[in-house]
């Protein structure tokens, strides 16, 4: 890792930890069956994965899930910045690889956020839900989601990354939050190497700040708040392992009430991680929450005792602007009605459950997904 410009006059060697995900982590079909070894599989196959890329071939849309391979997702590295309070606002520059063997990526840039309470410039954030992958060919996953997810990563791309490389950009971009249902691989774990693929130039260059929806976590017998099956037999490990999600801070809470206080510990001992997705933040001037529909929020959970306590600890002097992320809307227009997992039985028990909460907080905004505008 080097930080200033040019880059290499100043190295700081990060060490990585690794991990995978297991056939065994996954809780149903299709992500423990044809999803995790693909459908192209013959005894003759090579022992090394091999996943078709629609543009090289004539048949793509008919194998958008397919992938041979007899082996998982691979080793996922990870690498800790530190020390990143002294470069906010500043660029880093990194490339990841093998020392032993003298092989490395080409150099990323990353433009580092400002400080909490930084409020010399605007905190500017991109928001959105469900975006999904597509291609150059629109050989997509599903069909309805390929050419809008490539269309708002390229103009991501055009509009804010290059720039900010380049130096012409009259703003900056802070980081992008994206509040559920990312790849939509629903169990066919190639997706997510194209996904990634695809949102790779973005994510490696701003922070990429996420959350779960129903396409990665809902299965039955999880910590799955519907016990559907809208995951695949994901069940949130490929998104929080693959994506990982922050540890949730311990709240501040020494002008909190008595009652929060002694709540206080059940709060901080939840870090965030596959079964407990939940999390805030600070960027700017902005306290960024990122809350978990597809876990119980209901009152007197565990989301919820986090939840409360994270608010009551907010200093509006630093971050004036409260904003919530949720994948399900608390206020929908919508004709499903009627089950456990309908549009408006949820609705009604966020409402029932969080409104008052975000009133007496006073949240200033919440941005919701699952309901698709295209």
């Amino acid at each position: 890792m080097t930080t200033g410009a040019p880059a290499r006059l100043l190295r700081v060697p990060c060490v990585q930890s690794t991990t995978t995900i297991t056939r065994d982590q996954m809780c149903g079909a299709p992500a423990n069956t044809v999803g995790w070894h693909g459908m192209l599989r013959t005894p003759r196959a090579p022992a090394r994965a091999w996943c078709l890329r629609p543009a090289a071939h004539a048949h793509a849309r008919a194998c958008a899930y397919l992938c041979a391979r007899r082996a998982d997702l691979g080793l996922i590295h990870s690498a800790r910045f530190t020390n990143m309070t002294s470069r906010a606002k500043q660029r880093i520059y990194y490339v990841y690889g093998d020392a032993s063997l003298g092989d490395f990526a080409n150099e990323t840039v990353f433009f580092v956020p400002p400080l909490p309470g930084d409020a010399s410039l605007p905190t500017r954030l991109i928001m959105f839900g469900d975006l999904g992958r597509g291609s150059d060919d629109d050989a997509s996953t599903w069909q309805e989601y390929g050419r809008q997810a490539k269309n708002t990563t390229v103009r991501i791309l055009s509009d804010d990354i290059a720039p900010m490389l380049n130096g012409s950009a009259t703003h900056m971009l802070h980081g992008v939050v994206h509040y559920g249902d990312i790849s939509y691989a629903t169990g066919y774990l190639s997706v997510w190497d194209s996904f990634l693929d695809m949102w790779g130039p973005v994510a490696s260059a701003v922070p990429y700040i996420t959350s779960v929806g129903n396409h990665e976590s809902d299965a039955p017998g999880t910590a799955s708040f519907y016990n559907g099956t809208d995951s695949g037999g994901e069940c949130g490990v490929c998104a929080t392992t693959l994506i990982p999600v922050p540890a949730a801070a311990a709240p501040n809470l020494a002008s909190a009430s008595r009652a929060l206080r002694a709540a206080a510990p059940a709060a901080r001992a939840l870090a965030a991680n596959t079964n407990t997705p939940w999390y805030s933040m600070n960027i700017g001037m902005v306290h960024l929450i990122m809350v978990s529909t597809e876990h119980d929020f209901l009152k007197g959970s565990a989301q919820y005792v986090w939840l409360k306590a994270d608010l009551a600890a907010v200093n509006r002097s630093v971050t004036p602007w409260v904003i919530a992320t949720l994948h399900r809307p608390m206020y929908i227009d919508s004709s499903f009605m009627g089950s456990w997992r309908s549009d408006q039985t949820v609705a009604e028990l966020l409402r029932a459950n969080l409104e008052d909460l975000f009133w007496q907080y006073r949240v200033n905004v919440a941005f919701y997904g699952h309901n698709h505008a295209v």
